[in-house]
């Protein structure tokens, strides 16, 4: 089961099964569970145990894992969890907020659109969690080149046993920033809190005190910092980077980096908290900028003049409304980023009420609008109408000795590339009889993004292609169209049936399986399939 299908369930699960959840999976991690020496069937089910681990930063959830005096009761209290354990839990409760698993899907979606992804792209996850960042990552990235740091005992600890390849680091980031090397892409979700940061020392060049005033802006400024020349930073972090009227952290940020995209999500993007977030994407500058001017950097207090009601590009059912539509929000703190392009606000725009009084410029889901799906279709709009393409955009510079010279594939084969990713998902999760409907809409909105920049699958030569694995595949991508050119069933459909001994009841349905599997046709691995039909 992939990572989507836990994405679904656990967007479904009501407070109290998410305790049950969580607590399901620190038994696991008090039994020192090793996924590697377990059978195949075993392995799965204590993976999909540790995925479902979400934290108690839902404060129904921590209704029943906690009393009111902040003691564990119950069933977390029958696991006689270490010390340490049940005060990283406390400490989690303020800002344990897990990012969704087609959020970070998404992410990657962008940051694979922005930057030529290969077997050397080197990535850091500054604050992994139990991992939702890693196990999205494109498979062509193996996790040797995925550094990864978690202070939380219990998220690193699930991220171990999840990852045992990537090169995780239980540690606070502020005390091992200084000591990274640089990364082609820094990816995840930042913790958010308004303590000011005091860096440990190490080799690299220190932030100034107007980066460190605040935990998130911290993390974002030693992202950027962290990044190549040509480099991709995607973010989620607090609304006030770029909410709050001191622009200090921002205009740092501006002379290292180009700020790609911006948008607002929902409240209620994060299951069970009303937790607001934006997604912010950079691209390192191949050379500073001494006096920067770009109009994001500033943030200023709406007032009635503004408050037009200007028309938005036509977006369709379910787009952002104008900005100040909602009257109460004359007098609140707005970038000017958002003031230029209020569609970037993934839903209608209001006046929120947060922390001691304050009213914030929020976004509300409309109706049963998937966030996700929301932010795709925003980014390849904005991506179109920017012209953002690989060959736009600088690729990380590395010392030449260390990467041979290779030609990057066509456009038209990255995004294929993309799309046969998304498809396997659909396919692994229906093979294991989970749902599959998180992972055929991300698979839609890449399909309808491919079809519009190249046209049909079925009408492209394979023999053209210059990859090899794609080239092996393509009858695989071939069965998202019918012959006629229309949409195939796996986009709506359950394609793969599979019986209770795991063969396959009809020769579809076993190469459907094994192209999965193997990523060609294998005529002997078909039969195995069917055995006994």
């Amino acid at each position: 089961m992939t990572s989507l299908a836990f994405a679904y369930r656990i967007n479904r699960m009501t407070p109290h099964q998410r305790h049950v959840a969580n607590v399901a999976a620190l038994q696991l991690l008090c039994d020192k569970v090793d996924l590697q020496k377990l059978d195949e069937t075993t392995a799965t089910a204590a993976r999909t145990i540790l995925c479902d681990y979400t934290g108690y930063g839902d404060t129904t959830t921590q209704r029943y894992a906690f009393d009111m005096l902040d003691r564990p009761t119950g069933e977390l209290a029958a696991l006689k969890l270490p010390v340490q354990w049940i005060q990283s839990l406390r400490r989690s409760t303020l800002d344990a907020y897990y990012t969704p698993v087609d959020i970070a899907a998404a992410m990657w979606s962008i940051v694979g659109d922005l930057l030529p992804i290969d077997h050397n792209t080197t990535v850091l996850e500054p604050a992994c969690g139990t991992g939702v960042f890693i196990r999205t990552a494109p498979a062509v990235i193996p996790h040797v080149n995925i550094a990864a740091i978690e202070c939380d005992d219990i998220g690193a600890g699930i991220a171990s046993i999840l990852h045992p390849a990537v090169k995780l680091a239980h540690r606070t980031f502020e005390t091992a920033a200084r000591s990274l090397p640089e990364f082609d892409v820094v990816v995840g979700n930042v913790p958010f809190g308004d303590k000011m940061v005091v860096e440990a020392g190490g080799i690299g060049e220190a932030l100034p005190d107007g980066c460190c005033r605040t935990l998130h802006d911290y993390f974002v400024c030693r992202a950027i910092q962290q990044l190549r020349r040509g480099g991709i930073a995607a973010l989620l972090t607090s609304t006030g980077t770029l909410g709050k009227l001191r622009d200090a952290a921002r205009r740092w940020m501006s002379q290292r980096a180009e700020l790609v995209f911006a948008a607002r999500l929902p409240v209620g993007t994060f299951v069970g908290t009303q937790a607001q977030a934006d997604l912010l994407v950079f691209r390192r500058r191949v050379a500073d900028l001494l006096m920067p001017s770009d109009d994001w950097i500033t943030t200023s207090r709406l007032s009635a003049d503004v408050a037009d009601g200007r028309s938005l590009p036509a977006r369709g059912a379910g787009w952002a409304m104008p900005l100040l539509r909602d009257k109460q929000l004359i007098g609140v703190d707005v970038n000017h980023w958002f003031r230029r392009y209020p569609e970037l606000g993934l839903g209608e725009w209001f006046a929120a009420k947060v922390q001691h009084g304050r009213v914030e410029a929020a976004v509300r889901a409309d109706g049963d609008t998937d966030a996700a799906a929301n932010l795709i279709s925003a980014w390849q709009q904005w991506r179109d109408s920017h012209e953002l393409r690989h060959e736009a955009i600088a690729a990380p510079t590395r010392p030449t000795a260390a990467v041979p010279t290779t030609t990057p594939p066509p456009p038209m084969e990255r995004a294929a590339k993309r799309l046969l990713e998304a498809l396997r998902r659909v396919l692994a999760e229906q093979s294991t009889q989970e749902s599959a409907d998180a992972a055929q809409r991300l698979l839609l909105g890449l399909y309808e993004d491919f079809r519009s920049r190249f046209g049909m699958v079925r009408a492209i030569e394979p023999r053209r292609l210059q990859d090899v694995e794609l080239k092996r595949a393509w009858p695989l991508l071939r069965l998202l169209e019918t012959p006629d050119g229309d949409r195939g069933a796996v986009f709506n459909s359950r394609v793969v049936h599979l019986t209770t001994e795991r063969h396959c009841a009809t020769v579809v349905d076993a190469l459907l399986v094994v192209l999965n599997e193997r990523g060609f046709v294998d005529i002997d691995a078909i039969a195995a399939k069917l055995q006994g039909n």
